[in-house]
C-alpha cells in the first residue's frame, strides 16, 4: 500500500483499492455508490382521548389557581403571543420568549401530546398564519 505523509492532524486520502488518490474527484464515484436515500421523518400524530384532554386542562388549571393564590388579580391582563389578545394574567405560561394565555397553553400542550407541534414558536406561527383551527379542542 502506498501512503503519503500528510500534514500533522490530517490523513492522506486512500482509495478502496488501498492506494493514494490524486484528487477528490476520484472519490466521488465511490461516495455516490454508498449514498443512502434520506428519509424525512414527520412527527407521529396520535389522537387523544377525552380523559387525556381533561387531564391536560386540569393540570393547566392549577397554574391559574396558583397565580390567584400568589396574589395575581383576576382582572390583570397580559398580551398572549399566540392569540394576540389581552388575556387574564392568572395562568399565563412563559415558553422561552413566548407568553401564552392559559387557553392557548392548553392547546399547545395538547398539540405536543398529539405530536403535531414540538416548539412554542411553531404553535405561535401556526396561530398567526391561519392554522390555529388545527389545534382547537372539543369543549
Amino acid at each position: 500500500m502506498v501512503t503519503q505523509e500528510a500534514a500533522p492532524g490530517r490523513f492522506a486520502p486512500m482509495s478502496s483499492a488501498g492506494y493514494e488518490t490524486g484528487s477528490i474527484s476520484n472519490l466521488l464515484p465511490a461516495l455516490s455508490a454508498r449514498r443512502q436515500p434520506v428519509e424525512i421523518s414527520t412527527p407521529l400524530e396520535r389522537s387523544l382521548t377525552e380523559t387525556q384532554i381533561d387531564a391536560i386542562r386540569s393540570a393547566m388549571k392549577l397554574f391559574v389557581e396558583d397565580d390567584l393564590a400568589r396574589g395575581v388579580t383576576s382582572f390583570s391582563r397580559v398580551f398572549c403571543d399566540a392569540c394576540e389578545q389581552a388575556r387574564p394574567a392568572a395562568g399565563v405560561i412563559q415558553y422561552d420568549r413566548y407568553c401564552l394565555c392559559n387557553r392557548c397553553a392548553i392547546e399547545y400542550e395538547a398539540g405536543r401530546a398529539r405530536g403535531i407541534v414540538s416548539l412554542p414558536g411553531q404553535y405561535v406561527r401556526d396561530k398567526h398564519f391561519g392554522d390555529g383551527d388545527f389545534y382547537l379542542l372539543p369543549d
